[in-house]
């Protein structure tokens, strides 16, 4: 890399941490990726989320619909992938809500977008990890078949939770096809 690449990559790393910082104004918490994920979560789903962003076993609740009442632990995944991150030692939510991005393509970096949601019922989904011998950890082992039992979006005749055409219409802000 020579002295002019370098200073392209310098100014590249400074649009990068003016974007991050105004994130985080907006989020009102560091511009993490999880953090994204509950904000806009948040504003689809209806969620109200704990006022602390390390509260143990769950982000949130459901505050409208049959899920009312509900809490809700809300993962952001990056990137494809068959793992999910359950921490064994926090008490289980009653909801898992996975936004989870696309695959990641060799010189193209790992942009943030949605192009996937799945709602896992907790208490249904540890027992099947249970009765399959599975280890509750970081980058737990899902099933296919679970995965799609639990998709929300795109649209699936057996989601657990259908989604409004407003709603979509907000998934679709962050699916990167507006680019």
């Amino acid at each position: 890399m020579d002295n002019e690449q370098l200073q392209h990559l310098a100014d590249l790393l400074d649009i990068r941490n003016s974007t991050e910082k105004a994130i985080a104004r907006l989020l009102n918490r560091p511009g993490l990726s999880g953090n994204i994920g509950e904000l806009i979560s948040s504003k689809v789903f209806s969620i109200e989320l704990e006022t602390r962003g390390n509260h143990p076993g769950y982000d949130g609740h459901f505050t409208k619909g049959h899920l009312r009442g509900k809490t809700v632990n809300i993962k952001t995944k990056n990137r494809y992938g068959t793992g999910l991150n359950i921490n064994p030692k926090v008490p289980i939510p009653d909801y898992y809500l996975v936004l989870r991005g696309g695959k990641s393509k060799k010189g193209e970096g790992l942009p943030w977008t949605i192009s996937e949601i799945f709602l896992f019922d907790a208490n249904i989904l540890n027992t099947h990890l249970r009765e399959r011998g599975v280890q509750i950890r970081e980058n737990t082992s899902i099933t296919k078949a679970e995965w799609e039992a639990a998709r929300v979006y795109p649209d699936s005749p057996t989601s657990p939770l259908p989604l409004t055409d407003g709603q979509i219409e907000r998934v679709h802000m962050f699916d990167g096809s507006q680019k």
